[in-house]
Formats: structure tokens, C-alpha cells, sequence
């Protein structure tokens, strides 16, 4: 039985912010329409995806109980760009 406890941090991007998740969002979108992802790189894809729909709705979900700042979720967020970018740059 999982008994972590959930906490919730507030989100506020600057509009430079706002500018790279929207275009981060739009590749998402596309990605997913065009059927680009593998069945192998689904997870780190709904990784990123999750992170995304989470900074959309102005929070962030974790288990951690710290303060976590913008700067923080941004990190969080291109981890996941990341760990996606692993995935596909070993299949080129």
C-alpha cells in the first residue's frame, strides 16, 4: 500500500516561460497525433505529458513536502524533455 502523501506547489511561469510550455504542449500535441512515439518511449512520454497538463492547471503534484520553486518545476519538466530525447536519439 502506497502511503506517500501528495503535495501540491503552486505554478506562475513568467510569459517567457508561458512562450516555451506552449510550444512544449503543441509538440506533445503533435507528437501524439502523428503516432510519433513508440510503445518503448510511451512512459518517459506520459512523463512529460503529465508534468505539462500539471503546469497547465497552475500546480504541481510531487511527494516531496519542500517548497518547490518555478525554477524547480522548469527543471523537472526538462528532465523529462530529456529523459524523451535519450529515448529517441537511440533509435536515429
Amino acid at each position: 500500500m502506497n502511503t506517500a502523501r501528495t503535495y501540491y506547489h503552486r505554478v506562475v511561469l513568467s510569459q517567457s516561460e508561458s512562450y516555451l510550455h506552449l510550444l512544449a504542449v503543441l509538440a506533445v500535441q503533435n507528437m501524439n497525433a502523428c503516432n510519433a512515439v513508440e510503445k518503448s518511449h510511451e512512459i518517459e512520454f506520459q512523463a512529460l505529458e503529465g508534468s505539462l497538463n500539471m503546469m497547465s492547471k497552475g500546480w504541481f503534484e510531487t511527494t516531496l513536502p519542500e517548497r518547490f520553486t518555478d525554477a524547480d518545476v522548469c527543471a523537472v519538466v526538462l528532465n523529462d524533455v530529456l529523459d524523451l530525447w535519450v529515448c529517441f536519439s537511440k533509435v536515429l
